[in-house]
């Protein structure tokens, strides 16, 4: 489930904040594929990288005026649009919780995300904008196995950080439940939540997507 506004500014047009789905009608259901690797260098440490690219379009006759990037969309303009989300992580985890039915970790890592918003229609042609930046996050990320192969576990980690001109605000929250098919082989259903809200200067956007997930662990 995605939603999200974006607000552009250039010469002495100020930017409208623009929804990207009830505004240019982009689709606001996507599935998304995440992947993740993981690496334990101590009983206690691990390293992992993961990427995401979330990509969505619209195109409507748009039913309220805006400004984007200096030029003014009138009513029953046709407009084509895209987003595209890009965030990509490393990050560290240390175990400093531990039992049998338990552990928990505290996470350092940097988020880089990039959101890229264009517009397209016959009169201005196509607008594209960009912001981008590496966010630090901090976290906590744990799990319980209350009994057999099942687990119980969670993650929440995040950070504000301004760097110059942009500003980068990242939530990013998920809870799932496990069972372990074999030793080496997992399977995890369970819900996500992220939030990014970046500016640069006038520039503005805000993208939230959530919903449940599914996933297959490989170990070795």
């Amino acid at each position: 489930e995605f939603d999200g506004n974006v607000q552009i500014a250039e010469g002495a047009l100020a930017g409208t904040k623009i929804d990207l789905v009830s505004d240019l009608g982009m689709d606001d259901s996507e599935s998304v594929p995440n992947a993740t690797i993981s690496c334990r260098f101590f009983e206690n440490s691990k390293v992992s990288l993961s990427y995401f690219n979330m990509e969505t379009e619209g195109n409507k006759n748009i039913t309220r005026q805006f400004d984007y990037k200096g030029n003014t969309y009138t009513v029953g303009t046709t407009v084509a649009s895209e987003l595209d989300l890009t965030v990509i992580e490393g990050k560290y985890g240390y175990r400093f919780l531990s039992a049998e039915e338990y552990e928990l970790y505290g996470l350092l890592g940097v988020k880089y995300a990039k959101i890229e918003a264009e517009l397209v229609t016959t009169t201005f042609g196509a607008r594209r904008e960009e912001i981008d930046a590496p966010v630090p996050v901090i976290g906590l990320a744990g799990e319980f196995r209350p009994y057999g192969k099942f687990a119980i576990g969670g993650e929440v980690s995040g950070l504000t950080i301004s760097t110059g001109d942009v500003d980068f605000t990242l939530i990013d929250i998920l809870a799932n439940v496990s069972y372990d098919i074999t030793q080496n082989l997992r399977a995890s259903a369970g819900y996500r939540y992220f939030n990014i809200d970046g500016s640069n200067d006038d520039d503005s956007a805000e993208v939230t997507y959530k919903g449940p997930y599914i996933a297959i662990v490989g170990s070795f």
